[in-house]
């Protein structure tokens, strides 16, 4: 593991579809599909949190993250955020548009 870097949401929306499209080409799903797919994950998160360990300090909005302490994202939060995601409580796979 590397450094956590500060990529913005967009890019990593990208990434996850063209890796995405990648793994689900194999079966024929059509982009739309996997938008649906994605916007399904989104609303009703099947993992709720999960441990991350920082290998190296990290300075995260002000703050510092020590190495080796244990982090502990709350994915539910994030995918309900009004932040990331506008109208969070309305189902829109095309928020997942490139």
């Amino acid at each position: 593991m590397g450094k956590f870097k500060s990529l913005s949401h967009a890019w990593l929306i990208n990434l996850q579809i063209k890796i995405s499209e990648r793994v689900l080409n194999s079966y024929n799903i059509k982009l739309n599909q996997i938008q649906v797919i994605q916007e399904t994950l989104r609303s009703a998160s099947i993992l709720s949190f999960t441990f991350r360990e920082a290998v190296t300090d990290v300075e995260l909005e002000g703050y510092t993250v020590p190495k080796g302490w244990k982090v502990l994202p709350l994915f539910r939060s994030i995918h309900h955020s009004a932040h990331f995601f506008p109208q969070p409580e309305k189902f829109d796979p095309s928020r997942f548009e490139v």
